[in-house]
C-alpha cells in the first residue's frame, strides 16, 4: 500500500466512524484540491460536505446539514 492510499484509507475510516455515508455521484470539484459532497448519516439526515487536500491528504474542512 502506497501512502496515498494510507491516507485514502484513513479518511475513508474517519467517515465511517462519523457514520457519514458519501454520495460519490454528487461530488463536485470546486478547485484544485477542493471538492463538495454530499453525506448521509446513520440516521438518514443529509450533509453537504467540503473536502481539501493538504500535503496529500484529504480532510473535512466545513460541513452543514441540509435542512428539509
Amino acid at each position: 500500500m502506497t501512502d496515498k492510499e494510507t491516507v485514502a484509507a484513513e479518511f475513508t475510516n474517519h467517515m465511517s466512524a462519523l457514520r457519514l455515508v458519501l454520495d460519490a455521484s454528487s461530488m463536485t470539484v470546486v478547485d484544485t484540491g477542493l471538492w463538495e459532497v454530499k453525506a448521509a448519516d446513520a440516521s438518514g439526515e443529509s450533509w453537504d460536505l467540503g473536502i481539501v487536500l493538504v500535503d496529500d491528504s484529504p480532510g473535512l474542512y466545513r460541513s452543514s446539514r441540509i435542512w428539509t
